[in-house]
């Protein structure tokens, strides 16, 4: 095993041999580098040095000086990348300086409720939203709006111009998470909106014929009481 004290001593060998040499030997040798396994002691010792991980050192070479190779992992973007949950609004209201939104308090099941806008003033009554689950987008980027700050989004189906928020199962409750079975990753904690990750997730959100609420045709569940469902919409859009 290739220790640190060993580096320093072949690297003390290296610097003696250079010494012995005359000019001409010394000026032929930086002529023709070669990668021997002084040189890779060396160029080890200076990962080493600046504290690179255990794996670059032992992959070290005299071209990652110069050459840096860096991997970067793209992850796939599907409805796992969204932080989807049942929520309860518990209060709502118009905004007075908006004639076609809503406030909304939600709960989301962590220790304060969130502040969700939503356009629906002209599409469902405020008494029908009252004390209501839903399904909330958790991680999108908070926004202003009028004055607030909408930190969600409630999930609708549409079609044409009638809008039905989408209805949690029996049992669910604030907090539970929805999922969809064979995507598995890891939510964003917050979806950077350059990546237009929602943007590109949504088209596939629809409801199919049952009234099911679906991702590339995979029901949104929550797992152990149910699928997300519509009342009465069929075949449309989940925006």
């Amino acid at each position: 095993m290739l220790t640190l004290q060993n580096i320093i001593c072949l690297f003390s060998m290296l610097i003696l041999g250079l010494h012995s040499l005359n000019v001409d030997e010394r000026v032929h040798i930086f002529q023709k580098p070669a990668p021997d396994h002084n040189e890779v002691a060396v160029m080890k010792l200076i990962h080493l040095i600046r504290g690179d991980s255990n794996e670059s050192i032992a992959t070290a070479s005299p071209q990652s000086s110069t050459t840096k190779s860096k991997t970067v992992t793209k992850r796939p973007v599907d409805f796992s990348r969204l932080d989807v949950r049942i929520g309860k609004i518990i209060a709502v209201q118009e905004i007075a300086t908006a004639h076609n939104l809503y406030v909304e308090e939600v709960d989301v099941g962590e220790a304060v409720s969130r502040t969700v806008i939503s356009g629906l003033v002209n599409h469902i009554p405020m008494e029908d939203l009252e004390k209501r689950k839903v399904v909330v987008v958790c991680n999108l980027k908070p926004r202003k709006m009028r004055g607030y700050v909408s930190e969600g989004m409630l999930l609708c189906a549409n079609a044409d111009n009638k809008i039905e928020v989408l209805e949690p199962p029996i049992g669910s409750r604030p907090g539970d998470r929805v999922t969809v079975a064979g995507y598995n990753g890891t939510a964003d904690e917050v979806l950077n909106p350059k990546l237009k990750i929602f943007e590109k997730v949504s088209p596939d959100l629809r409801v199919n014929e049952d009234g099911v609420a679906c991702y590339k045709g995979t029901p949104l569940e929550v797992l152990g009481k149910g699928f997300i469902k519509t009342e009465t919409l069929r075949n449309v859009s989940i925006v």
